[in-house]
């Protein structure tokens, strides 16, 4: 943890973090000698670089030159022609409107990808199918790319479809030395940003990892790089690869090569900064020891396209961390072979967790709504997912919208676990995002949510019978128990027995028997995250909501409402009326808070369903509402510039 801290002002990164002046300031007032950017805001800024040098402040990174040729995605797409380093067909150069963007893309051919030519982290970035598409991508990349780089300049590519998205960090020192490390697989993104990260692929082959590799060097070479940076490529099915751009900058999945190489990247860097040469041999480094995955916690809700949330983290509970021990110390260890050789994949795995914050801080609208990076790694894949599988389960997030749940289906996913995945992967699976009820479950594993909750009744009611034991003459273990169990379109009566003094219950149910036992880890019953043994294994399962008899629980990735009553309970409820649902597709709200960009129609006019309405821009992303009916604008609510809460009204049909 930093030992100093320094206001830069307010929360707009304009008036902050993207503010030179104001860092160099912090800088002169610390007595600072180097600054670390990081992997965000002025990382990449040849500007910020230049001043640093000018003022004699070692910054811990590239050149500026070397920033500014690759930061200019045009400029570095020419570059690497140059080079000899495979490119992607396209316009080099950059579109001056929309009816150049048109002209270009029918030449190119459809589809095209938009790009901002300053952009990164899939910002300023849309695919274009048709001539109506490129309009409305231009406008949208266009105005996204001036809000978040303060450059708007755009330039058009041919669409790769269905690709791997794989990356190589290279390092590179000021004597020359350049090395690359073991590829990283991050085909598994929406919205052209990276969602899940691997190190190695599944896909390559040592052959193409080595002509990859090399072609990375070559790309750091021709702008003289100096200090660790990314060149990332586009894969096809027939493993032909093609340069897509070179980030200047430590990436926010550096810690999977960290932990299949056991090299400390940001050490490095400040090696190299200080003059050091590299002491990597090339050889070893290429080759992957082990397995890591990293998954990406953003606050953002997948039920709802995964659309931004914000507030207050009310409950924030990160997995167990691993022992000290960690791939980095083992890789430079004697033992470290045999370690990852263990056939035993409970001993050869860890978990780590990177983030910055805690329970009680806020998730506000200014930044990226990046939650932590979860990394896990074994001495394979399959242990390095059953690893990721078990954080994910106890990984405890209340008080915001977050993926954890998302990423934990994904991760059970057959063409997840078998590496039969490409960048569509996303919006084909899964389109429309998660559904509240998250992934699918076994018939089994249904019942086992169902025994769960019937679990926590029992136990609520072993403590109350507890209790009033102590001033009556009774046990307080009850007799066999029954209960109405309900989840979805399942009904079941079942018998649960306590066995003392152990306290496992044993819950019988038409077809199948769950036998349960409490560990001193799972809590009382209000707990969120519960570990109970189920027939003698450990298990995860956690408490998402409690109301009276329901409880909502979350388990393998699945979330399920379960109703547990007593047989008069469940014989009364019958006659209740049901819940009325109000019709809310004709009131156009935000999706989440933000700035009301722009209002597309008026009042008065006839829109139809799929039509654009507004544009509402939150977390340096923006979001382009449509209308979910035809009908006509009876009401604007909302102007344009206005800061929006979530679920504020915008606009109003009739």
């Amino acid at each position: 943890l930093a030992d100093h801290s320094v206001c830069l002002g307010p929360a707009p990164a304009a008036e902050s973090y993207l503010n030179i002046d104001k860092i160099l300031a912090a800088v002169q007032l610390t007595g600072a000698r180097a600054v670390h950017p990081g992997y965000g805001f002025l990382s990449e800024s040849a500007a910020f670089a230049a001043r640093l040098e000018a003022e004699n402040v070692t910054f811990v990174g590239p050149q500026a030159a070397a920033i500014a040729a690759m930061g200019d995605k045009v400029e570095s797409k020419v570059l690497a022609g140059k080079s000899g380093v495979n490119i992607i067909p396209g316009y080099v150069g950059i579109v001056k409107d929309e009816e150049e963007a048109v002209k270009i893309a029918k030449d190119i051919g459809f589809p095209v990808m938009i790009k901002a030519s300053a952009g990164g982290g899939g910002k300023g970035m849309r695919v274009a199918w048709d001539e109506t598409s490129v309009r409305e991508g231009f406008r949208v990349s266009s105005s996204e790319s001036q809000a978040a780089f303060g450059d708007s300049r755009l330039f058009l590519e041919r669409f790769v479809q269905d690709p791997h998205h794989i990356e190589f960090q290279v390092l590179a020192d000021s004597r020359g030395n350049t090395v690359f490390f073991p590829e990283r697989d991050c085909s598994i993104q929406r919205r052209n940003q990276k969602v899940v990260e691997e190190s190695p692929s599944v896909f390559l082959d040592e052959a193409t990892r080595w002509a990859m590799g090399e072609q990375a060097c070559r790309m750091a070479r021709a702008v003289n790089y100096c200090s660790a940076g990314t060149v990332e490529f586009l894969v096809d099915a027939n493993k032909n690869f093609y340069f897509l751009e070179m980030n200047t900058r430590l990436q926010v999945e550096h810690p999977v090569t960290e932990m299949v190489s056991g090299v400390d990247l940001v050490e490095q860097m400040l090696r190299v900064a200080a003059g050091e040469e590299l002491q990597l041999c090339q050889q070893t480094l290429a080759t992957p020891r082990g397995w890591a995955m990293e998954c990406r916690l953003y606050a953002e809700d997948p039920s709802r396209g995964y659309l931004p949330s914000t507030g207050v983290l009310t409950s924030y509970r990160e997995p167990v961390y691993s022992p000290s021990l960690s791939p980095l110390t083992a890789a430079k260890s004697v033992d470290a072979s045999a370690m990852l050789s263990s056939s035993d994949s409970k001993e050869a795995t860890f978990v780590r967790v990177d983030s910055g914050i805690d329970e009680g801080n806020a998730i506000g609208i200014h930044y990226d709504p990046m939650i932590s990076k979860l990394i896990t790694y074994g001495s394979n894949r399959t242990a390095a997912l059953a690893a990721m599988r078990d954080a994910l389960d106890q990984y405890v997030i209340r008080g915001v919208a977050n993926n954890c749940l998302f990423l934990r289906t994904l991760m059970s996913h057959p063409e997840v676990v078998e590496g039969k995945f490409t960048t569509k992967f996303l919006e084909e699976r899964y389109p429309s995002g998660l559904g509240s009820e998250g992934g699918n479950l076994s018939p089994s594993e249904e019942i086992e949510v169902m025994g769960f909750a019937v679990m926590l009744v029992a136990q609520r009611s072993l403590r109350e019978r507890s209790h009033v034991a102590e001033h009556a003459r009774f046990p307080s273990h009850p007799p066999n128990m029954e209960y109405s169990v309900a989840c979805g379109e399942q009904e079941f009566i079942c018998v649960c027995a306590v066995w003392q003094p152990s306290g496992e219950l044993e819950v019988k149910f038409p077809h199948m028997q769950v036998t349960l036992e409490p560990t001193e880890l799972s809590g009382p019953y209000t707990s969120l995250l519960h570990q109970p043994l189920l027939d003698g294994l450990p298990v995860n399962f956690q408490v998402q909501r409690r109301k009276e008899n329901c409880y909502t629980l979350q388990y393998k990735g699945a979330q399920r409402e379960v109703r547990v009553m007593t047989r008069t309970q469940a014989e009364l409820v019958k006659w209740m009326l049901p819940e009325t649902k109000e019709d809310t597709e004709k009131v156009v709200c935000s999706p989440m808070p933000g700035t009301l960009v722009s209002v597309a129609v008026r009042e008065g006019q006839h829109v139809e369903a799929g039509e654009e309405l507004a544009v509402v821009e939150a977390m340096k992303m923006q979001n382009l509402l449509r209308s979910a009916v035809s009908g006509k604008v009876k009401k604007v609510h909302a102007q344009v510039g206005a800061v929006l809460s979530a679920d504020q009204p915008i606009l109003e049909l009739e």
